[in-house]
C-alpha cells in the first residue's frame, strides 16, 4: 500500500474500500514502473499541484 487511509471516515475511499484498493495499486504502479525515473515524475506532480493551487 502507497499511501494509507484517511482518518475520521471523511474521504470517499473510506466509504468504498474497493475504489481505495484500485487507486492504490493504479498510484503504485505509476510510480514504480515505467520509463520515466521518479524525479521527473515528481517534478511532473509538483508543477500540476501549483498549477491547480493544491494547498498539500
Amino acid at each position: 500500500m502507497r499511501i494509507a487511509p484517511p482518518p475520521g471516515g471523511m474521504s470517499l475511499f473510506d466509504h468504498q474500500p474497493a475504489l481505495f484498493s484500485a487507486f492504490n495499486r493504479f498510484y503504485g504502479t505509476l510510480w514504480t514502473d515505467g520509463v520515466v525515473d521518479e524525479a521527473t515524475k515528481e517534478v511532473g506532480r509538483l508543477r500540476n499541484a501549483r498549477v491547480v493551487d493544491c494547498g498539500i
